[in-house]
């Protein structure tokens, strides 16, 4: 993998050649200090985004039709969640995965991938069937009917995120479980999505469609 280079970048870069070009041509040495001071402000700029990457925490779900996919990114490490076979569908990958981990600064070998049923446990994330904890925010995953009638502790969640066309309403949702907002990622049909959007309207519950709205990206920070 490799990072896009930013336009701003490709800018100073480009005043920064001009200015040494000049100086060399003309040996004045005003050129000289202004390409410096380029040299000076990129040199900030590339310290500033590397800190700013390396402080990162932000979990995000994808728009890829018919799949479910989530990227949990804590500094320049990345957990990713999927249907097994997304993983090496590259074209899918390379318009809707790749070019945010690139943006963030995130290089393949970083990452490490599972399936939406595996167990996980880090300093900064926890999977433990569908119950999921990334540096202290709770989710749901809820991809299918029997998760209502989980029996245990009552849990304060802030994100629920609904898969796979579960036969459930947001009602029973909201009779079951308390959350912030309630996702509907990409896995479900437009029309499955629609019904939902709508019934949490008329409940007035926080609701969100990944497949209408687009990629929903929350940073921790």
């Amino acid at each position: 993998m490799s990072t896009n280079i930013l336009p701003w970048l490709c800018i100073y870069l480009e005043f920064g050649l001009k200015a040494i070009l000049f100086y060399l041509l003309k040996k004045d040495g005003k050129f000289l200090a202004v390409g410096f001071c380029i040299c000076i402000v990129l040199l900030v700029k590339q310290i500033e985004k590397s800190f700013e990457k390396r402080q990162q925490k932000l979990f995000a779900i994808y728009d890829i039709p018919k799949k479910s996919a989530l990227a949990f990114i804590d500094s320049q490490e990345c957990y990713f969640l999927a249907d097994s076979g997304l993983v090496t569908n590259k074209s899918q990958m390379q318009f809707s995965v790749y070019q945010h981990w690139w943006s963030r600064g995130i290089e393949e070998n970083h990452v490490t991938y599972r399936r939406n049923s595996s167990y996980i446990k880090t300093s900064s994330l926890s999977l433990n069937r569908d119950f999921i904890d990334f540096k202290g925010i709770k989710m749901l995953l809820l991809n299918k009917e029997s998760l209502l009638n989980y029996r245990g502790n009552e849990i304060d969640l802030d994100f629920i995120i609904l898969s796979k066309n579960v036969r459930v309403s947001i009602k029973q949702i909201h009779e079951k479980f308390s959350a912030r907002k309630i996702i509907i990622d990409s896995s479900n049909s437009f029309y499955v999505a629609n019904k939902w959007l709508n019934e949490a309207k008329e409940l007035s519950i926080p609701c969100y469609s990944v497949t209408q709205g687009g990629a929903f990206v929350f940073d921790l920070n």
